[in-house]
């Protein structure tokens, strides 16, 4: 993989999750704080990737390893220059959105985020680490996810009906869906104490899974033009992205490239919010 390729996908990941964030959370009331506060999730989610991956990479320095691994080790200054930026971002809009009730609620994201990249050791001097542990790691970057983008925003700046808890939970499959394949990908890499759904399940069944939780949220995308006031290019934009995505899914196996993985899947959400603001330029006129 080329310098610029392994770029393009290394950074494809703060850019699919920002689009995430983005198309996922809609704050009723766009005050100046509900429109800073996507902008504050779309730095600090860019701060920690570079953060994390400049931790891991500290500790394995992964010369040997094809694809963006291979240029995050050969241009960590590059990878600390991000870290520092997009730190330094989000404190900005940390600052225009300052409350302590926002602090207090951070606390728990920021301490996962912190502390998921971190290597311990135990009484006996073996080395672990909460993503290690059995079964976490999926649901630990679903969890911070729908927390981020759907409890936070509307715990802050709207109220806590009903309709959000079934988001909150709604997010956690689609990232969870996401999440998956990547997990296939590092199947023969992983540590196996990790225990992920495809050591656990195989890798069949748990596209199997993959593809039918992605399914339950296309589903719930319609229903939510009935019940929940999603407008027409919301509802399509998420069709069409989630059809996109279990398409891609078909078609995945452990052995693909990471260009695969990281680049076209993880791009799923940027497919739905582009879709998204075409559609909403584009229906007033039709």
């Amino acid at each position: 993989m080329s310098s610029f390729r392994a770029l393009v996908v290394y950074s494809n990941t703060w850019v699919g999750m920002a689009s995430a964030a983005l198309c996922l959370m809609h704050i009723p009331e766009l005050t100046h704080a509900g429109q800073t506060y996507p902008l504050f999730v779309l730095a600090s989610t860019a701060a920690a990737y570079n953060y994390m991956r400049l931790v891991q990479q500290n500790k394995t320095m992964a010369y040997s390893l094809p694809g963006y691994k291979r240029w995050v080790a050969k241009h960590t200054n590059w990878v600390a220059f991000f870290t520092a930026f997009f730190s330094v971002l989000s404190l900005y809009f940390l600052w225009s959105l300052w409350s302590g009730k926002l602090l207090w609620a951070l606390s728990i994201p920021f301490s996962i985020s912190l502390l998921y990249p971190v290597t311990f050791k135990d009484t006996q001097n073996r080395l672990f680490s909460i993503r290690m542990w059995p079964g976490v790691k999926l649901f630990l970057i679903a969890a911070v996810w729908a927390y981020m983008i759907v409890w936070l925003p509307n715990f802050l700046y709207t109220t806590l009906e009903a309709k959000v808890y079934i988001e909150f939970f709604v997010v956690m499959l689609f990232i969870a869906g996401l999440t998956i394949p990547f997990d296939v990908r590092d199947l023969w890499t992983d540590d196996p104490a990790m225990r992920t759904l495809p050591a656990v399940l195989g890798e069949k069944k748990a596209l199997a899974l993959s593809r039918f939780l992605l399914a339950v949220v296309e589903l719930y995308a319609i229903a939510a033009y009935f019940v929940h006031d999603w407008n027409v290019a919301k509802v399509v934009a998420y069709v069409l992205a989630l059809e996109i995505a279990i398409a891609l899914i078909k078609k995945m196996r452990s052995t693909r490239d990471e260009f695969y993985t990281s680049f076209w899947i993880e791009g799923v959400p940027v497919y739905a919010f582009l879709l998204y603001w075409l559609l909403s330029q584009l229906l007033p006129y039709l």
